[in-house]
């Protein structure tokens, strides 16, 4: 279980969200973000993209959205 941040006591965690974005890499949509100079951190790859929760009546659902920003 993750640990909760002080400001979200109270919250309950009542699930976790995991996304597969490995076909932007494999279909070179994306390219390697490289570290800057003298830090410390190895090539690596950035992703960003809005969730939207869709509520309609009592269902809920996720959509993930790519690139962030784009049009609806």
């Amino acid at each position: 279980m993750r640990k909760i941040k002080a400001g979200c006591l109270g919250a309950t965690v009542i699930g976790i969200i995991e996304t597969d974005m490995a076909f932007l890499k494999e279909q070179n949509l994306i390219q390697p973000v490289e570290p800057e100079e003298g830090v410390r951190a190895k090539r690596h790859y950035k992703v960003e993209y809005e969730l939207v929760m869709i509520v309609n009546d009592r269902n809920m659902g996720w959509e993930a959205r790519y690139p962030a920003g784009g049009e609806v």
